[in-house]
């Protein structure tokens, strides 16, 4: 999925739905995160063998529980709102495994920055904030 037709054509965000599947007996692992918008839907798929992140406009095919979490932090922060920058993450042995999302409808009410991140074959998510200390 091209960035610039999610920032132009996908309109904003109406919910987020975590694929999740049985992780170590205490906790469920996240597999896969679908993100869906007025015009469209992108799922965020973590590849175990490299922990990679797969962009891919259908749900993961392994069995698991989908849950909405559109009520969760920081999505529910995100809702309703358009995607301004898409970020593709890269790390020092050149894989992508990150996506870096900054919705923003006006700057009056400003961005919410979002970022999956594969880690140990699952995707974690992170809030980006600005540093306010100005002697950097």
């Amino acid at each position: 999925m091209e960035p610039k037709t999610i920032c132009n054509e996908f309109g904003s965000l109406k919910d987020v739905i975590g694929h999740f599947i049985e992780g170590d007996g205490i906790t469920n692992m996240l597999i896969s995160l679908e993100l869906i918008f007025e015009n469209g839907r992108i799922f965020h798929e973590a590849i175990p063998e490299t922990d990679e992140i797969a962009i891919k406009s259908m749900p993961p095919e392994d069995a698991c529980i989908a849950v909405s979490v559109k009520d969760m932090e920081p999505w529910s922060f995100a809702l309703e709102r358009e995607v301004l920058w898409v970020w593709d993450l890269y790390n020092q042995g050149r894989y992508v495994d990150g996506r870096q999302y900054s919705f923003c409808n006006t700057v009056a009410e400003g961005e919410v920055i979002v970022q999956l991140m594969v880690v140990a074959s699952q995707i974690v998510i992170y809030i980006v904030t600005e540093s306010h200390n100005k002697r950097l």
